[in-house]
């Protein structure tokens, strides 16, 4: 945990003291905390990266949903959702090109190209590993007992659609007990 230490001197003139001393010139270690091989320098520069990832992708966003209507396509519709995705990716990778070209900041426009390519990166992943909506979940209702598909175990129903009363009166359970009567009881 020896952390910096001076690795060369240099005899530089100290107006507080008003004559030469010697002071360290070069230090050596991690510069970090200690043992620890964090600096501070990188935390700020990995901050700055989030900072313009973030920028990058609510700016492509916005350009995005601002340029999307003149090409006959509706951010808001769920069925133009990969298309409003696809869109904000060619963007902000454009965007961060064209920042790293004529700005001469290669760097910063790696950080703005990094943003939308993340963020709908993550909206890709989930259209994958989500399923579809009929086909494990559910829908915004609960089915009747006679509808061919009924909702797996776990699956929670309103208490507006099955009343505690629902037992002597819903027509699958009457259904139910007409053909076994053993389980009505």
């Amino acid at each position: 945990m020896s952390g910096k230490h001076c690795i060369r001197k240099k005899r530089v003139f100290s107006s507080r003291l008003g004559r030469n001393v010697l002071r360290c010139a070069e230090f050596s270690g991690s510069g970090g905390l200690g043992a620890m091989p964090i600096q501070f320098e990188q935390i700020k520069d990995t901050l700055l990266t989030g900072a313009l990832a973030i920028g990058g992708a609510v700016v492509t966003n916005k350009a995005v949903g601002y340029v999307a209507p003149y090409i006959n396509i509706d951010p808001a519709d769920p069925k133009h959702e990969k298309w409003v995705a696809a869109l904000e990716i060619i963007t902000g990778v454009g965007a961060g090109w064209a920042v790293g070209k004529y700005g001469g900041k290669p760097e910063i426009g790696a950080a703005i190209a990094i943003g939308p390519v993340v963020v709908n990166g993550l909206k890709l992943v989930g259209w994958i590993i989500t399923p579809a909506p009929t086909a494990a979940i559910a829908g915004a209702g609960a089915y009747p007992y006679q509808q061919p598909y009924r909702p797996g175990l776990g699956v929670p129903i309103s208490q507006e659609e099955f009343p505690p009363d629902w037992l002597s009166e819903h027509p699958g359970v009457n259904q139910m007990a007409e053909q076994y009567p053993a389980w009505a009881m």
